[in-house]
């Protein structure tokens, strides 16, 4: 089952557009609202208007574990901080627990992306389903 016809099956060409419009919009609101990433950047030489092919993606600077866990709690949030309505947070076990913030926006993403997920499996309307995965389906 398709769950969303107009996405799922996008062309190639309209697929990449989508997703290279998405990446630069993300870099600049990580540019223009959280000093770290500002910081890594410009280190390797970036902002939004400087990608312009998918192909750039592989000159992102990755965020690393010691990142999450240097800059806890909210160091990395590129939100108001009235805006998450919902916090996930790591035991801390192997060190400094590490915390995602969720917004209402990102919830909608979030159960739009399961959405698809569960109709791709098989799951149709009416079936009662199971989830026996402790961090839900990501």
């Amino acid at each position: 089952m398709i769950w969303d016809p107009e996405r799922e099956c996008a062309d190639r060409a309209a697929l990449a557009r989508l997703q290279l419009e998405r990446v630069r919009t993300v870099v600049a609101r990580l540019t223009a609202r959280v000093p770290f990433y500002r910081q890594r950047l410009a280190g390797a030489g970036l902002d939004a208007e400087a990608i312009t092919d998918l192909a750039d993606l592989h000159r992102l600077p990755l965020t690393t574990k010691d990142d999450l866990r240097r800059l806890y709690p909210f160091g990395l949030f590129a939100t108001e901080p009235g805006e998450p309505v919902e916090l996930h947070c790591s035991s801390g076990t192997t060190g400094t627990a590490t915390l995602v913030g969720y917004t209402r926006g990102d919830l909608e993403v979030w159960s739009e992306v399961m959405a698809r997920t569960l109709a791709a499996g098989g799951v149709r309307p009416g079936d009662l389903v199971h989830n026996a995965y402790g961090y839900g389906l990501f």
